[in-house]
Parts: structure tokens; C-alpha cells; sequence
């Protein structure tokens, strides 16, 4: 699938950066094991609080990743 260069900079950095699993996963937890469904609300959560304002935090803006589709906020 396509996407924008930019992205294509970040995921090529994490990849010298981090390196990947023997199978070839680039994301891993902080053990290296999978990253599970349930983990990802934690995280989402964290992100949200790290680059919302207050206001937008307050307010439903990309409360799930699946939101970023309607917010627009991936763009």
C-alpha cells in the first residue's frame, strides 16, 4: 500500500533504530514478546495525553485509533 514518504522516513529510522524481531515483526513490547489487542488502549491512551491539548484531550478527537479515520488527524 502506498504511503506518504514521510512515514516511509519514521518507519525506516525505527527500523535502524530498534532493529526488528527474528520473524520480522517492528513492533514488540518492553520483553520483545507480541504486542496484544488489549495493550493497545494503554498505549493509545498515553499518546493522546502526550500530543492533545487539555481541551482536546477532554473531548471524543481520536479517542480510538479508529476515530483518526473521521478526525482526519492522521493527516
Amino acid at each position: 500500500m502506498p504511503i506518504p514518504p514521510e512515514l516511509v522516513a519514521l518507519l525506516r529510522w525505527h527500523v535502524v533504530r530498534f532493529g526488528t524481531e527474528p520473524d520480522g515483526r517492528m513492533f514488540r513490547t518492553a520483553r520483545g514478546g507480541m504486542v496484544q489487542e488489549s495493550g493497545y488502549g494503554e498505549v493509545w491512551a498515553r499518546a493522546r495525553g502526550d500530543v492533545l491539548s487539555p481541551g482536546e484531550l477532554a473531548s471524543k478527537l481520536a479517542k480510538r485509533p479508529y476515530d483518526l479515520r473521521h478526525a482526519a488527524v492522521s493527516t
